[in-house]
């Protein structure tokens, strides 16, 4: 029998047929849905971030491939996740041993911080995550950057600009939200 391998012809085919795929991957391994959420876009901007490598790839390799990047992703948000908790008990057993203010004040604002920023990253569109995941995450720089995109590394530079203002002005506006905010 002899069978023919089907290739992606776009991202965009290889998102639209794979989408759901991926979701269900996604949802026998996890029940948090913003969680959920998170994992997906990380799964698409590492798709994104190497088009020529996932369009090589027949349908049935490429399949598998998403499989080990949504086990992959998964893993690094518990991991995350893990790491929070640590950082709050490390913050009660600071406040429970009377350890210094200072200690105590910094912990406490490393975990706020951390959570404004995940809260405010929803605010952005998929290619302000991408152009964010690919700066801090990926560590690439404005010209590979502009090169994936089709853009100068100047106007990178101006669109991760605008995005840190919009990410300023959305963890200020969710501390004074949450009375977190001392003017």
């Amino acid at each position: 029998m002899n069978s023919k391998k089907r290739y992606y012809s776009s991202l965009e085919e290889i998102y639209l047929k794979n989408y759901r795929l991926v979701n269900v991957f996604i949802g026998d391994c996890l029940n948090d849905a913003e969680m959920k959420e998170d994992v997906a876009s990380i799964v698409w901007m590492k798709v994104a971030e190497r088009p020529e490598s996932f369009l090589e790839m027949d349908e049935y390799l490429l399949k598998n491939y998403l499989r080990v990047i949504v086990r992959n992703v998964i893993f690094d948000e518990v991991k995350a996740e893990d790491r929070n908790k640590r950082l709050y008990e490390k913050l009660k057993n600071a406040e429970m041993t009377n350890q210094g203010e200072n200690e105590v004040d910094f912990i406490a604002f490393a975990v706020k911080k951390e959570d404004y920023l995940r809260e405010s990253v929803k605010i952005l569109s998929y290619d302000e995550k991408l152009i964010i995941h690919m700066k801090y995450v990926r560590k690439l720089s404005s010209k590979e950057i502009g090169d994936i995109f089709e853009i100068s590394d100047g106007a990178v530079r101006m669109r991760q600009s605008r995005i840190t203002v919009k990410l300023k002005a959305e963890i200020i506006r969710l501390m004074k939200e949450k009375g977190d905010w001392d003017v």
